[in-house]
């Protein structure tokens, strides 16, 4: 990909990194890439992505389109100082527009696998709880001391039609 601008811009990310005291091992680590990747970017050979054009912005200060087209457009057409601060001003707030959609999909991408995990805790609680509820149900209950089984001798369902329920020694 190696064009005038991609050399240009190269050119400009070395000089203030290396104005920073920063290897490129630094600013890899800063803009969350590989250092191979600052190489490329220096060299020209590879041009960032808007994220990371965003990043080398913040970690150097430096203006970092977010393609070579949009370079290329604005300098083969001459505008008036006007126009050239109304077309940044443009591309700044689809790039700040577009980085906040990013950042809102990473999120939602979270948030999509917190509720997942959420669900799976759910079922599994609730499976938990069936399992206790049938353990409950499938054993006979126990009389208590001090009911009427204890003093009587008869179940509280049985009435004074039914014989008493037989005791074994």
């Amino acid at each position: 990909m190696t064009s005038s601008f991609a050399i240009r811009l190269g050119k400009n990310i070395r000089a203030a990194r290396t104005a920073l005291g920063m290897t490129q091992g630094d600013l890899a680590d800063q803009i969350g890439v590989s250092r191979q990747s600052v190489s490329f970017y220096e060299s020209g050979k590879q041009w960032p992505q808007p994220l990371q054009a965003d990043a080398i912005k913040r970690a150097l200060g430096i203006d970092v389109p977010h393609s070579p087209d949009a370079v290329a457009v604005v300098r083969t057409h001459t505008l008036s100082p006007e126009a050239a601060k109304g077309v940044r001003f443009a591309a700044l707030r689809m790039s700040e527009t577009l980085t906040a959609l990013l950042r809102e999909a990473n999120e939602a991408d979270e948030h999509a696998e917190a509720a997942a995990l959420a669900a799976a805790a759910i079922a599994t609680m609730q499976t938990h709880a069936a399992q206790s509820r049938a353990t409950l149900h499938t054993s006979p209950p126990r009389p208590r001391r001090g009911t009427a089984t204890g003093r009587t001798g008869r179940h509280p369902a049985q009435t004074d039609d039914a014989p008493p329920a037989a005791h074994q020694a």
